[in-house]
């Protein structure tokens, strides 16, 4: 055993301290090994997840569009369809009276008088 400027060195004393110094060393050598294995583990799931839920997210938007344009589109031509069968419906009305018309007077074409006509002005 020797001093060393007040201080003991190779005793009991100084093994024992050497070996709590290399124990403590290698425990936060071993804490910082696994906090920079699990930080890698949660950057590639976080990372994985992330790709995923934009994927996920991609999906569902694009089909949820996909239906209402759909949708908006089935209403506006179902829309359109009645509109166009309301105004054939008119027009066929219309057809069917003059028809009727048409029908009345040349039945009785005898009953009616001539009228002079007059050609068009050049």
């Amino acid at each position: 055993m020797r001093f060393f400027h007040g201080i003991k060195l190779g005793g009991l004393q100084q093994k024992i301290f050497n070996m709590m110094l290399l124990f403590i060393i290698l425990l936060v050598g071993v804490y910082v090994a696994v906090g920079v294995f699990q930080q890698k583990n949660l950057s590639s799931v976080v990372s994985k997840a992330s790709h995923d839920q934009l994927a996920s997210i991609v999906e569902v938007s694009e089909n949820t569009m996909q239906q209402a344009v759909s949708a908006s589109m089935s209403k506006t031509t179902a829309l359109q369809a009645y509109i166009a069968d309301d105004l054939f419906s008119d027009v066929r009305s219309e057809v069917l009276t003059l028809h009727s018309f048409a029908t009345e007077i040349f039945e009785h074409a005898e009953a009616f008088p001539a009228h002079a006509s007059y050609p068009p002005n050049k």
